[in-house]
């Protein structure tokens, strides 16, 4: 049982004393495995991983399946949990912490269940020996070099108490197995003898190998409990008996009795034990150079927990010191020297600890991390150990952040089943930052390496712990500045995966809309090139009115994609909307319009030619819908760009028939027929226009006839809000009479129509009659024509007010035609009380084109509100309104522009609004927003 130099100063990997032995005691040559009991032979299948023979072996022998029901069950659950371990020391596979602890945990968990019911107890000392090795020798060596971890100890603990379990119980099986054989021997010649010696030396070893065990299940206890001093004090009086020469095991028995009284907290009695292995005089076998050394060590940590640190300093750097010992005992350079300079940096630093030498000490851990960077991990979770909770993370060391991120990420690797420690994982998030903001700084201390490893963690620490907002942000930055090419790849796939779930979560979300902006713009961009995400991305920005990018996304899409046709079809709608809303704002491309005309003969080609069958790529059915929207678009471009209504009739040339059978037949037929309606207006051929109006109010009926003049009606309200933006009073005064012309003699058929459902429909027709007399009226060269228009319309209004309507627009005439007339004081409370109710809508509404909804402003609201404000200004001008009301008008006004900026009124009113400003509030500044 010697302990070689190697084994005994190895830092990590060994464990002190008689517990790094264990598991090699009993074993015997193997011979075959045709020659080993069944038990033995199941064990040597596990060992060396060959899990088909293994399963073989048991249905052999009939073993049940498990669980401590059966005798056989518990065999076959030590035997895998054996192969758990025996996977874990497998030196060809790496393993993450996570998966590491989790085999572990699987094979403490075989021993609990399976205990009760193993008979073997050959067997018993394999598994115990496994536990030793793989799942308690790092821990024990990190408790003895740096001292008490809860984290370490934690760990340690049902590992320990598993492998002293073990040993208890193959010791129990082996006495009473050799207490069956000895009370049947007839002689000291029977067969049976050297079965009962062997059984007899097992149980002997397996008693040993507990009680040295004790020691790590010692260190694993907190040191303040009394069942630390209670595990040590039975070891130590277990393990006295082999304190003699003829034990054969003497020298490593004794250094761990000073160890063991170590862990009991009597320092004072273990200090003479470990300084006689330095005497040697008559200790047997003489203590190799190894164990010299590692009882000189622990002797200077009693020193230590007798705080006589400076006496432990001396033992360490003084003459006949230990430095001085590795100096001439090992060659420089060796593994041995390695380990042992390794174990005196560790010395030194508890040292510091002990003297109060805190940035000393850190000191000395961040040197030994560069010469061992091996033993990162175990000085990170030194160094976080003895970190206050407040401390200030923008004053520490790199080597701290990292300690700090590492301990976070392991949280990350618990078992599903574990509870999170959430403000680990916040110190690790703060941490991370802390790296990353100061490798952006020039010159900064941070490698790209470390800040490239704290990005990666970020979000996936965000994400543990709820916050799937930041982490998919985190991803994005990851994704938008990569370190790792295969890292911002999986960083990529993250973000989209978490943002799916918010959106199916909250599909309302501004925040969460953006980050699916972001990552959009990402995917589909170089280097990633995604241009599967194009067709979705660009209709995303077109939904949300961002037109420009929406035209070059849709370039993206590939031909070969499903929706290739469809994206061409809208980003011809987003060339149109991009040139309305240029014309809104008075900054039209000249060149625009020629492309927008072009792309829609392109687009009309192309869906001819699936309809055709000579171009595949989309059904028919989508190619046919994509026709005839796209001649209600050229329809539209012959009236309004190309000024040529008789071109915009001859566009819709065969559209019913086309038409027919798509989803929303009866919505397309009736636009393609507004469209005509609206050409023969401005040809002036009204006769005509009028026929095809009643002819499809004859066709429809009433409900679904009023239907088709409202929308009529409300295009041609739109190309008057548009004429408005544009200041052309002409074409507006134009629209207006057009409208009255068709609006009256709506009125007049609806009331004199013998259908109950048409005529029920005549107080529609109605409304829309005062409104284009209102406007017509508003247009009118004479002013005495003017003031009777404006007469007439509103008794129009008042003669259809009526206090169960569920709409305003009588009201709101009303109120209109009040402000024109110059009667402000009841255009105010009216239109107060409109605004007030929210009858009129909001400020931006949803709107819908040839199929594509998007937000825009609505004319109503803000021709309310702007003339609200205004008949407020007009009274105060002729003594009605008081100073405070004026003020509060200004006020109003102010708060509306903070939060509007330049948009306020949107195209239609913006510039009515601009005037009222710069006439009662001309000092203040219109904020630019973001």
């Amino acid at each position: 049982m010697k302990r070689g130099a190697r084994v005994s100063v190895a830092v990590v990997v060994a464990v002190g004393g008689a517990i790094a032995a264990g598991a090699a005691q009993g074993e015997q040559a193997k011979t075959g495995l045709d020659s080993l009991p069944e038990s033995r032979l199941q064990a040597e299948l596990s060992a060396r991983g060959l899990p088909t023979l293994l399963n073989a072996a048991f249905d052999q022998a009939k073993v049940p399946g498990g669980g401590a029901e059966s005798a056989g069950g518990g065999q076959r659950e030590t035997i895998n949990s054996l192969n758990a371990l025996r996977e874990l020391s497998d030196p060809a596979v790496k393993r993450t912490p996570r998966e590491r602890d989790e085999l572990i945990r699987r094979a403490v968990a075989g021993v609990k269940t399976a205990l009760p019911t193993m008979n073997d107890p050959r067997l018993l000392m394999e598994q115990a020996g496994q536990l030793v090795r793989q799942g308690m020798a790092r821990d024990v060596s990190i408790l003895e070099y740096w001292g008490p971890n809860a984290t370490t100890m934690a760990r340690l603990r049902p590992v320990a108490e598993a492998a002293v379990a073990l040993y208890d119980r193959a010791a129990a099986v082996a006495h009473q197995q050799a207490d069956a054989i000895a009370n049947k021997l007839t002689s000291p010649t029977d067969p049976a003898v050297s079965r009962y010696e062997e059984l007899a030396r097992l149980a002997s070893t397996a008693e040993f190998q507990a009680r040295s065990s004790d020691y790590a299940l010692a260190l694993s206890i907190d040191p303040i409990s009394p069942e630390r001093k209670v595990v040590a004090s039975r070891a130590l009086e277990a393990l006295a008996q082999y304190d003699s020469a003829d034990s054969g095991v003497q020298t490593p028995v004794r250094i761990m009795r000073g160890k063991l009284n170590l862990a009991a907290g009597a320092a004072e009695v273990g200090l003479p034990l470990l300084e006689s292995i330095g005497a040697a005089k008559d200790i047997a076998p003489a203590p190799t150079v190894g164990q010299q050394f590692e009882a000189a060590y622990f002797a200077a940590i009693a020193k230590i927990d007798l705080r006589a640190a400076a006496d432990a300093e001396a033992r360490l750097q003084g003459p006949g010191g230990l430095k001085e010992f590795v100096q001439k005992q090992f060659p420089a350079g060796t593994a041995e020297a390695k380990g042992c300079e390794a174990a005196l940096s560790m010395l030194r630093y508890r040292i510091l600890v002990a003297q109060k030498k805190g940035p000393e000490a850190n000191a000395a851990l961040l040197q030994l991390v560069k010469q061992r960077p091996d033993l990162q991990s175990i000085i990170y979770e030194q160094l976080v150990s003895t970190l206050a909770e407040d401390v200030d993370l923008t004053k520490q060391e790199p080597l701290l952040l990292r300690a700090l991120v590492q301990r976070a990420e392991a949280e990350r690797l618990k078992p599903e089943s574990a509870v999170v420690d959430e403000k680990t994982v916040q110190r690790g998030i703060a941490a991370a930052r802390e790296l990353m903001g100061r490798g952006r700084e020039a010159g900064g201390a941070i490698d790209p390496e470390t800040r490239d490893s704290a990005a990666i963690v970020l979000p996936t620490l965000l994400e543990l712990v709820g916050q799937k907002q930041a982490a998919a942000a985190a991803y994005l930055d990851y994704a938008t500045a990569p370190g790792n090419v295969a890292n911002a790849e999986a960083a990529l796939d993250a973000a989209g995966t978490l943002i799916q779930g918010m959106r199916k979560e909250d599909p309302e979300s501004r925040e969460v809309g953006a980050l699916l902006d972001r990552f959009y713009a990402l995917a589909v961009n170089a280097p990633y090139g995604r241009a599967r995400l194009a067709y979705a991305y660009a209709r995303r920005l077109q939904a949300t009115g961002q037109f420009e990018k929406a035209i070059d996304v849709y370039g993206l899409v590939p031909k070969s994609d499903a929706n290739a046709l469809q994206g061409r079809f809208f980003r011809l709608l987003a060339m149109k909307q991009r040139l309305d809303e240029a014309r809104a704002r008075g900054g039209v491309n000249q060149a625009w319009a020629p492309e927008l005309l072009a792309e829609a003969g392109r687009v009309q080609a192309e869906a001819r030619s699936v309809v055709a069958g000579t171009a595949g790529g989309s059904s028919l059915k989508t190619a046919n819908t994509i026709l005839v929207r796209t001649s209600l678009l050229l329809a539209d471009l012959a009236r309004t760009e190309q000024k040529n209504p008789a071109a915009a009739i001859a566009a819709l040339e065969g559209f019913e028939q086309a038409a027919a059978g798509l989803d929303g037949a009866a919505q397309l037929m009736n636009q393609a027929e507004t469209s005509r309606v609206q050409a023969l207006i401005e040809l002036e051929r009204f006769n005509e226009a009028t026929d095809k109006v009643i002819a499809l109010l004859q066709k429809t009926g009433g409900g679904d006839g009023a239907e088709f003049v409202y929308k009529l009606l409300s295009k041609n309200d739109s190309e008057f809000q548009e004429a408005r933006r544009k200041g052309d009073t002409a074409r507006m005064g134009g629209l207006a009479r057009s409208r009255a012309a068709l609006s009256g003699f709506l009125v007049k058929w609806a009331k004199e129509n013998r259908d109950p459902k048409i005529q029920a429909s005549a107080r529609r027709y109605e409304l829309f009659d005062a409104e284009s007399k209102r406007l017509a009226a508003e247009f009118a060269e004479d002013p005495a024509e003017r003031m009777k228009g404006r007469e007439a319309a509103l008794a129009l209004y008042q003669g259809l007010l009526d206090p169960a309507a569920t709409e305003p627009a009588a009201e709101f005439g009303v109120a209109l035609v009040q402000f024109d007339l110059g009667n402000f004081k009841v255009s105010q409370q009216l239109l107060g009380k409109l605004l007030a109710g929210r009858q009129l809508g909001d400020p931006v509404i949803v709107a819908e084109e040839n199929g594509v909804e998007t937000t825009v402003t609505n004319p109503r609201y803000w021709e309310a509100t702007y003339k609200l404000l205004r008949s407020t200004v007009e009274m105060a001008k002729l003594g009605e309104a008081s100073t405070e009301a004026l003020t509060s008008t200004r006020d109003g006004l102010k708060q509306m522009l903070a939060r509007y900026g330049r948009e306020i009124g949107g195209p239609e009113w913006a510039p009515a609004f601009e005037k009222l400003r710069a006439e009662i509030a001309p000092d203040y500044q219109i904020p630019e927003l973001k």
